[in-house]
């Protein structure tokens, strides 16, 4: 990345770009449609029956008993639903340091990776480490979040987000947007800079946050509190 584009602005055009990804909760089962069984061939090379994906048959079609016409000619139609999934890792979820004196220090925190077939919506909020014992001078250590896909460098370029900005009723909100990219999965390193100040008293300090990963196109036969079918599978409308 050549500019200076500030992580705020980057993650925010994100957002914008997402109007177009609009996307159908999906449609009905026409009357009278018969579920079959579904078969999945597994990494031996067998065809096993699933759960993972369930499929119906309807819409008969017949010569209206014995039929003397030339031509025969019936319509046939194939509609796949495909629910979003998404699978992640996060390297690290807890960050640990040991300070010997005051200074700005920046460390790669995490790998992150990511795939999904949409958007993707991410909340986050963190708080800045407090003081754990009575007293002190500087209660707080400031803290900062960056990303990159190389090194510190790049995390200077992107920009870092102030943990100050956010809280639990106010989280920092982005989408991943639709892409190539996205499927085949991304993958980042997170970043974290903190700013220890000679009135920060020794001892301990301790901040918590949350990440929020949300999908953004949950069809309406998918239990979006389980990720499961729907009790009555995909039979329920829209």
């Amino acid at each position: 990345m050549n500019r200076k584009i500030p992580l705020f602005t980057l993650l925010l055009l994100a957002v914008a770009a997402v109007g177009a990804f609009a996307a159908t909760p999906g449609v009905g089962l026409p009357e009278g449609a018969a579920e079959v069984d579904v078969y999945m061939l597994d990494n031996d090379g067998n065809w096993v029956k699933t759960t993972y994906a369930r499929a119906w048959n309807s819409i008969a079609a017949d010569s209206d008993g014995f039929s003397n016409k030339e031509v025969h000619r019936f319509e046939i139609i194939n509609h796949v639903s495909v629910a979003q999934w998404v699978k992640f890792h996060v390297s690290g979820t807890r960050k640990d340091w040991r300070v010997l004196r005051p200074g700005t220090y920046a460390s790669n925190s995490v790998t992150a990776q990511i795939q999904s077939n949409n958007d993707v919506v991410i909340e986050f909020w963190a708080e800045d480490p407090v003081y754990q014992s009575e007293g002190g001078v500087t209660r707080t250590i400031p803290k900062w979040f960056g990303y990159s896909s190389d090194g510190i460098d790049q995390v200077e370029e992107n920009g870092w987000l102030p943990a100050s900005s956010t809280s639990e009723d106010e989280p920092f909100t982005f989408t991943i947007p639709d892409s190539a990219h996205l499927h085949s999965g991304l993958t980042f390193k997170i970043w974290e800079k903190i700013e220890v100040v000679p009135s920060n008293s020794s001892s301990e300090y301790e901040g918590r946050g949350w990440v929020t990963i949300k999908l953004t196109n949950i069809k309406h036969w998918v239990d979006p509190a389980t990720g499961d079918f729907r009790e009555g599978g995909g039979t329920l409308d829209p």
